[in-house]
């Protein structure tokens, strides 16, 4: 998947979802290009309540490939449903939990911060927390990613101290 594909999706998807007071979030590798990290995301991930899955899915109804369907995906356990805007798989998650120290612990929203890039205003959580779980969780298909979130947290900081410098 193309970096043009995400972003045309994230826009159909965010141009349907602003406004309409759904707290919602970007998750996964798309959240990561979009804060500066140099990766290739394959889908988009948004997670949200279960009221706000409700209405993404009445929202988005003409998207729907997969209907909601409970999982669990390593470290990771989420009701989801997943969509196909523009070509490109959209997975909507809620009660999102992680599993630390043998049990199940719910993955809250507080702590994402809105980025705004290519004209829209998306919440996430920070490099930082990504990092943070990505390391926790051990999983194989993140440990490439570990570097590029790095560079890109080190190259934000740079961009924050010459803008401040101005």
């Amino acid at each position: 998947m193309q970096r043009k594909d995400i972003i045309a999706a994230l826009w159909i998807v965010h141009s349907k979802l602003d406004g309409t007071g759904i707290k919602w979030m970007l998750l996964g590798s798309s959240s990561l290009m979009m804060q500066g990290a140099d990766v290739e995301p394959h889908d988009i991930d948004i997670l949200t309540d279960r009221q706000g899955a409700r209405r993404i899915e009445a929202i988005l109804k003409k998207y729907e490939v997969k209907p909601m369907i409970p999982g669990i995906n390593g470290p990771f356990r989420a009701n989801s449903f997943e969509l196909r805007v523009k070509g490109v798989k959209v997975e909507v998650l809620h009660g999102l939990g992680e599993r630390m120290n043998g049990r199940w612990v719910p993955v809250p929203m507080r702590g994402a911060r809105f980025v705004e890039a290519r004209g829209m205003k998306i919440r996430m959580f920070t490099l930082g927390h990504v990092l943070k779980v990505m390391m926790r969780s051990g999983r194989d298909k993140d440990a490439p990613k570990i570097p590029k979130v790095l560079a890109a947290i080190e190259r934000n900081k740079k961009k924050r101290k010459i803008s401040r410098s101005r």
